[in-house]
C-alpha cells in the first residue's frame, strides 16, 4: 500500500482557544492581587454566561488581599521601630561596658542591665547553634519618628473633633489658601503633626483633624492584628473607621477651613488618608496630593473634579505597580492635571515615616513633600 503523509488543511473561521488557566498558589500578597485581576479579565472573556456572581466574589478576594498587604506594611514598620530601640539599648550598654573597663563605676541597674544582655547573648549563641551556625543577618535600622517638637495647638471641630491646627508666620501666609491634613492609621500623633508644620511654614494654613477619633492603629499591634477587622469595627467593635464615619469628619474639616476665611483648599492624604482625599473633591477640594495611597476604589478615583498628585514608593505591597498603572489610565481618562512620581529604594510609609538619617529614605521624604508644596503652588495659588 502507498501510504501518502498530508498536513492536514486548517479549518476556516475557528479560533484557537486560548491557554488554560493554571491554577497556582499565590506565594506572597501581591502575585495574589495579579493573579486574581487575571481571573476576572478571563471570567469577563467568558461568553457562555453571565459573570456576575463570579466577578463579585474574586472582588471581595480581592479587598482582603488589600487589608493583608496593609496589615503586612503595617507591621514591618513597627518591627522597625524595635529594631531600633533595641539598637538604642545596645549603644547605651556597650558604652556602660566601655566605662567599666576603663576602671569607671556602674550603678546597680547598670550592672544589672549589663548581666541581662549577656543572658541575651548566650540565647542567641545558643540559637545559632541549632540553625547550624547561621545567626540572623542584621537589617538596615530605621528611625521610625520625627524630629523636633509641634509649634501648632489643638483644636476642636464641630464641638466634638479634636484637631491640629498650624499656622503659618504672618510673612510667609498665603492668602486664602490652606490645605486640610487626611492622616494615615497612626493619627493625629508627632510625625503627622511636624508635617502639618511644614506646610505651615511654606505659607498654608494645615488643619489635622482626627479622623480616627482616638482609636489609632497600636504602636506595637499583636501578631493577629486584622487591619480590615480594625477599619469595619474599630478597636472597640462599637467604632469603626469607614466611609460612614470619615466623610462627616472631612466635610466639618472642609467647614472649618472656610470659617478660618480660606477659600482655595488642598487636601493631602497619606495611605489610609489617601481615599479620602479623592472622596471630597465634590465638597470644596479644589486640588489634592497623595502619598503611598491604600484602599482607593476605582470609581472615587475616576470621580476627581480637580488635579491630582501621586507620590509612590518603588516597593509597595499596597499600591504595586499595575495598581500604579492602573491609576494612570484612570487619571488620563478624567481629563484632569495629574502626577504620579515613584521614588526609588522606599517603601510604603517613606512619606511619613522616612528615615532623616538614610540619605536615600531623607531625599525621598522631602521631595514627596517639596512635590506637594510644588503642586499646591501651582493649582491653588
Amino acid at each position: 500500500m502507498d501510504v501518502k503523509l498530508c498536513t492536514p488543511t486548517p479549518v476556516e473561521g475557528v479560533e484557537e482557544l486560548p491557554a488554560p488557566w493554571v491554577s497556582q498558589t499565590p506565594h506572597n500578597p501581591t502575585e495574589a492581587s495579579s493573579q486574581s485581576e487575571f481571573i476576572k479579565n478571563r471570567i469577563s472573556r467568558h461568553q457562555g454566561s453571565s459573570p456576575t456572581s463570579t466577578l463579585h466574589a474574586v472582588d471581595q478576594f480581592a479587598k482582603e488581599t488589600q487589608g493583608i498587604m496593609h496589615q503586612m506594611a503595617l507591621l514591618r514598620s513597627e518591627n522597625q521601630i524595635l529594631r531600633q530601640e533595641n539598637e538604642i539599648l545596645s549603644r547605651g550598654r556597650r558604652a556602660k561596658k566601655k566605662r567599666l573597663q576603663q576602671g569607671g563605676s556602674l550603678t546597680l541597674a547598670e550592672g544589672q542591665g549589663l548581666q541581662d544582655q549577656k543572658e541575651v547573648d548566650v540565647q542567641l549563641e545558643e540559637e545559632s547553634r541549632r540553625n547550624g551556625g547561621r545567626r540572623r543577618r542584621p537589617e538596615t535600622k530605621e528611625r521610625r519618628c520625627g524630629v523636633g517638637e509641634p509649634k501648632g495647638k489643638h483644636i476642636t471641630v464641630a464641638n466634638n473633633i479634636e484637631a491640629y491646627i498650624a499656622t503659618p508666620p504672618a510673612d510667609k501666609a498665603k492668602k486664602d489658601v490652606g490645605v486640610l491634613f487626611i492622616t494615615d492609621v497612626l493619627g493625629i500623633y508627632n510625625n503627622n503633626q511636624l508635617l502639618a508644620d511644614e506646610f505651615a511654614a511654606n505659607g498654608y494654613t494645615c488643619l489635622l483633624p482626627d479622623v480616627l477619633s482616638g482609636d489609632k492603629i497600636p504602636s506595637s499591634p499583636p501578631a493577629d492584628f486584622d487591619i480590615v477587622d480594625w477599619i469595619n469595627n474599630g478597636t472597640d467593635r462599637k467604632s469603626p473607621h469607614t466611609p460612614q464615619v470619615i466623610d462627616p469628619i472631612i466635610i466639618e474639616g472642609i467647614k472649618k477651613l472656610k470659617e478660618l476665611g480660606i477659600t482655595k483648599i488642598g487636601a493631602v492624604g497619606y495611605c489610609f488618608g489617601a481615599k479620602y482625599v479623592v472622596r471630597h473633591y465634590q465638597n470644596g477640594i479644589q486640588a489634592g496630593y497623595i502619598a503611598h495611597p491604600s484602599f482607593i476604589d476605582e470609581h472615587e478615583l475616576a470621580a476627581i473634579t480637580g488635579p491630582l498628585s501621586i507620590a509612590a514608593a518603588q516597593t509597595d505591597a499596597i499600591f504595586p505597580a499595575h495598581m500604579r498603572h492602573r491609576s494612570e489610565e484612570i487619571l488620563i481618562q478624567t481629563g484632569l492635571p495629574f502626577q504620579i512620581n515613584l521614588f526609588s529604594g522606599v517603601e510604603h510609609g517613606f512619606a511619613v515615616r522616612g528615615d532623616p538619617t538614610v540619605q536615600v529614605q531623607r531625599f525621598a521624604k522631602e521631595h514627596a513633600f517639596y512635590q506637594a508644596i510644588a503642586w499646591f503652588d501651582e493649582y491653588l495659588l
